[in-house]
């Protein structure tokens, strides 16, 4: 076996699940991610995200990746501007609210930098701050780059010393949450109702950078059923950020690892 093969096999178990066999690791390598968001040369490896001039989400891991990236190779392949890093905000179903990071190394490191707001969310293991998406607002279309693949979710908190979770121990908060479409979701051949069957989703949109607007109007968002929420998530998906907001608290994840183990073997004859 392969060692690339090993290390993706690994993530999975790590994560408390198994990729369904008709997915591979090419269906997530060369990927072209949907709406002109970027590519991914390598499931565990390039992404190149184009951004538009204005407000764009992403991933919050991945504004991250992109800041060390910027400073750590000297800007390498990035044309975007590093006050661009300045200007994140995320919401905070928790608060009701949106939270200003003043600089996004204070997401990754909230203990060294005594940022209590984000310390606390990371403690009680709120999806939205683990594995979530933020405003990214950015003077001119340009371009970020990250090195960890197509991995959205942060596995502990505070650098070295920060603390690590299960996958399936991620909450969910009711009310509005940014969730980018994560790549298990897709290796498990998952639908968005099936991601969501035990949150009470409710409404369901999609920010459309290009034109700096909601996809959907305020008509369309009290019926949800314009989605094509029954169909399997693609690999393009992967990135794309959903605006949800779901009516009880939850477990996202546990949908995911319940729909990898598949039961029990059938009995004997």
């Amino acid at each position: 076996m392969n060692k690339k093969l090993m290390l993706l096999l690994l993530s999975f178990v790590l994560l408390g699940g198994l990729v369904s066999a008709a997915l591979t690791r090419e269906d997530f390598t060369n990927l072209q991610l949907s709406n002109n968001l970027g590519t991914v040369d390598d499931f565990k490896g390039h992404i190149t995200i184009n951004v538009q001039k204005g407000w764009n989400i992403l991933p919050l891991k991945f504004i991250a990746e992109a800041s060390g990236r910027y400073w750590g190779n000297f800007k390498e392949g990035q044309t975007c501007e590093q006050d661009i890093f300045q200007n994140v905000w995320y919401y905070s179903p928790v608060s009701g609210g949106y939270y200003h990071l003043p600089n996004i190394d204070d997401w990754r490191f909230p203990v060294s930098r005594n940022n209590n707001v984000l310390l606390t969310e990371f403690q009680n293991k709120y999806y939205h701050i683990y594995a979530g998406s933020g405003w990214i607002y950015s003077s001119k279309a340009c371009i970020l780059e990250g090195d960890e693949g197509v991995g959205l979710i942060s596995m502990n908190y505070g650098g070295e010393t920060g603390v690590g979770y299960n996958y399936n121990e991620l909450n969910m908060k009711a009310g509005w949450n940014f969730i980018p479409v994560d790549y298990l979701w897709s290796g498990q051949e998952m639908s968005l109702r099936e991601v969501f069957s035990d949150c009470g989703m409710e409404k369901l949109n999609i920010w459309d950078s290009q034109n700096q607007k909601w996809t959907y109007d305020s008509a369309q968002m009290n019926n949800i059923s314009y989605f094509a929420l029954d169909e399997k998530i693609a690999p393009s998906m992967v990135f794309k950020t959903l605006l949800v907001k779901t009516g009880k608290d939850c477990y996202l994840a546990k949908n995911v690892i319940d729909g990898a183990s598949q039961g029990n073997p059938p009995s004997l004859p």
